[in-house]
């Protein structure tokens, strides 16, 4: 951004686009309104995304590289992250796409020794589908709009503490943006862990405070 726009230009700390289910927040330009979802590698139940998907939905970005008044892009809003996110897979239908690559992948990292998969394999499941998610949107966004951040999808739940996610989100993105809830203040340790396994700065795009006598 400071090398396309330089550092004296009059923006706002955060003029950002989300571009999830069609809705913007944030704007401070007109913001194309289709989302990046369907590049997800996974729904719930998990299933295999479209690369071409994801290029057709970022073409739109072009219209705003050259607006300074945008800091940057997310590619979605908390997108599911379930740590049983592998078990899901494989239980899918025989012939569903997502179970397939779940058992290919898995074979794969086996050696092909049969057994049920463990928590390990479950948390390395995770890095897997999400570094393919990060690797394609992020593609796509820089190739309509080089000029702007890539913040990715607001993570949130159970990809606060997920290392595997974490270096994969390092590996494509700019910045990550996190939601953080049930902290008045997010731990000292998972903050360190989120820049240790990223190596990238990190923003926290949603919180909240509520009051002691909420009753939860």
């Amino acid at each position: 951004y400071l090398r396309v726009f330089g550092s004296d230009t009059a923006t706002p700390l955060f003029a950002l686009i989300v571009r999830s289910s069609g809705w913007a927040h944030g704007t401070s330009a007109s913001a194309a309104s289709q989302t990046l979802s369907s590049c997800v590698p996974f729904g719930t139940p998990p299933s295999i995304g479209s690369d071409a998907a994801c290029d057709a939905a970022a073409q739109k970005l072009a219209a705003t590289k050259e607006d300074s008044s945008l800091l940057g892009h997310f590619s979605d809003n908390e997108l599911p992250g379930p740590p049983d996110l592998l078990d899901r897979a494989l239980r899918l239908d025989s012939d569903d796409p997502g179970r397939k690559a779940a058992e290919k992948w898995l074979a794969a990292r086996r050696s092909g020794a049969p057994g049920n998969p463990g928590d390990d394999d479950r948390e390395a499941f995770r890095g897997y589908v999400y570094d393919r998610y990060f690797r394609v949107t992020t593609a796509a966004i820089r190739k309509y709009d080089p000029n702007h951040l890539c913040l990715g999808p607001r993570m949130h739940g159970p990809f606060l503490k997920s290392a595997p996610v974490m270096q994969a989100a390092g590996r494509y993105l700019d910045a990550l943006s996190l939601n953080v809830y049930n902290y008045w203040t997010p731990p000292a340790e998972l903050m360190a862990m989120w820049s240790a396994q990223s190596g990238k700065p990190f923003l926290v795009t949603e919180w909240y405070t509520k009051g002691e006598d909420s009753g939860y």
